[in-house]
């Protein structure tokens, strides 16, 4: 975190605002790429853990999308565990010849917010052979909303997550309804053009989550771009064009408060 760019962010918010944003900055997880890194592997280790030192480990395709995650997976193995197979599955389909009763199928993921997506990727897999298998979560972020949705009984899948995976603080961990509502007042009349729209809810703080990774932020509908960017919640920035607001740090696109 930059405390420098912090100091001055804090100083521009209205006195109203000022503890709310200073409380959202404490809370946030910033998450730098060494420290991704390091959780991967932790994540990679405890996997290799799990699994019976004799069975392969199964990676699931169709949903460890995520190219940079597979390729350091992949990389990982070969040097880490050189004696350890891999088997890749393409499809929804489990009818791979080596699968067996207690085999382990590998989800690969950097960060889980809602869950809909694996959860419904899972329920979708069809077990031709009626085997009892483990599902690992191999990713170093998960929200409480994500794992208790993954929680739930699916026929012959059991879940395993990782013993590293960390859980992903939200706004309404730490704000009341009041202090979202006065902070949602700050950001819902800010357009991007130079068309204003007062009805324009641009960015609002509820169930929101707090994490924030060195080489991307998430969008407005989980998480809270423009507040990370810099965009300070005081009075003369409610009213006015994108192009005239109070930004701290000016360069959205290249500086955020956190690096």
């Amino acid at each position: 975190m930059n405390s420098m760019k912090v100091i001055r962010f804090l100083g521009a918010c209205d006195y109203q605002t000022r503890h709310l944003a200073k409380k959202l900055i404490e809370e946030t997880r910033y998450v730098s790429k060494d420290d991704m890194n390091k959780y991967f592997n932790m994540n990679i280790k405890n996997l290799n853990d799990v699994v019976d030192k004799d069975r392969p480990i199964f990676v699931c395709i169709p949903y460890s999308a995520n190219d940079w995650f597979y390729s350091h997976f992949k990389k990982v193995m070969r040097s880490d565990y050189p004696m350890r197979e891999v088997i890749i599955i393409n499809s929804y389909i489990l009818n791979n010849k080596y699968l067996m009763d207690d085999d382990t199928i590998e989800f690969i993921d950097d960060c889980i917010y809602t869950g809909l997506k694996i959860s419904s990727m899972i329920s979708n897999l069809s077990n031709e052979n009626n085997l009892k298998l483990n599902i690992f979560i191999l990713a170093p972020f998960i929200s409480n909303e994500g794992r208790m949705r993954l929680e739930i009984p699916l026929k012959n899948f059991k879940i395993i997550f990782n013993k590293e995976i960390q859980t992903i603080p939200m706004t309404n961990d730490y704000l009341k309804d009041k202090e979202i509502e006065l902070l949602n007042s700050y950001y819902t009349n800010l357009s991007e053009g130079r068309l204003k729209s007062i009805n324009n809810k641009f960015e609002t703080f509820n169930n929101k989550y707090l994490i924030y990774f060195e080489d991307k932020i998430e969008g407005g509908e989980i998480s809270i771009p423009l507040f990370y960017k810099g965009v300070v919640p005081n009075s003369y920035n409610k009213s006015l064009f994108w192009d005239d607001a109070i930004v701290i740090p000016r360069e959205l696109e290249i500086i955020s408060l956190f690096n």
